[in-house]
């Protein structure tokens, strides 16, 4: 068996062809792969990333509904052609674009590094003249599944360093140019309140932005900036199936969600 996390969605469709050819299941983890008959992987291991950005829209609608137009909003993103960045932006601006208050002044990647990460945020702010009135931190990896007395060390600093430090620094950097009464969202997911065995990097990190979010928001109180996160949890769909199957098998039991949302 060959089990790999995708960087971008395209390029795969021939060696794909050629593991299918000679026997070996292929497992996708944390991202998809566009190619032209899915049957050349086994299963996909991973989050619904288009509704993970429809519903940081719809919660930020909804927490600016007494608020007047035009609201800016800077988005800085993962790998340009991974399957999170795009999905997550899809579906953010599919349900954005349904309240034309919102204005996305600013969109780029930050290629999953501190640096660029720290570079983009930098120039955005720099551009905006320090009038942002939403920042939504939204890169994240899920790592590998591996007990953690097996899992790899630098998998799971990799999945600290993209979901925890990257959106320690937008708030770093974003905070000081925002414009009073402003929002930052962060997305963080269901298991920054749960977990399950096999997850350890990635429910750490997804609690540990939550305590992030905590600590920011009492910091920028007095300015009137709210900091939130979103938790999105599974969705009943045919992707969420995938995951369950591919889940149940590396985890030893039943992993199917018994009530997942519609």
């Amino acid at each position: 068996m060959i089990a790999f996390s995708p960087v971008v969605e395209s390029g795969w469709e021939t060696v794909l062809r050629e593991a299918k050819a000679a026997g070996i299941p292929v497992v996708l983890t944390d991202r998809a792969v566009d190619v032209s008959d899915d049957s050349l992987y086994v299963t996909l291991i991973g989050s619904d990333f288009v509704e993970e950005g429809r519903r940081a829209a719809r919660w930020l609608i909804e927490d600016s509904k007494d608020k007047e137009g035009p609201i800016r909003v800077v988005e800085l993103q993962g790998t340009v052609g991974s399957a999170p960045a795009n999905d997550r932006m899809r579906g953010f601006k599919e349900v954005i674009a349904t309240d034309p208050r919102f204005q996305i002044v600013r969109s780029q990647s930050g290629d999953f590094t501190r640096a660029k990460g720290k570079e983009v945020m930098e120039a955005f702010l720099k551009a905006e003249g320090g009038r942002i009135d939403v920042l939504f931190s939204n890169a994240g990896i899920s790592g590998v599944i591996s007990p953690i007395t097996e899992y790899p060390e630098d998998v799971f600093d990799a999945v600290m360093a993209v979901n925890v430090r990257a959106s320690f620094l937008a708030c770093k950097y974003g905070l000081p140019r925002m414009a009073k009464g402003g929002s930052i969202i962060i997305t963080s997911s269901v298991v920054g309140v749960t977990s399950d065995p096999g997850i350890c990097a990635y429910a750490t990190s997804k609690h540990a932005v939550i305590g992030l979010m905590r600590t920011a928001a009492k910091e920028a109180a007095p300015r009137g900036i709210r900091v939130n996160v979103i938790a999105p949890g599974p969705i009943d769909n045919g992707f969420q199936k995938e995951i369950e199957t591919g889940l149940s098998a590396a985890i030893g039991r039943d992993a199917t969600y018994a009530r997942p949302a519609s």
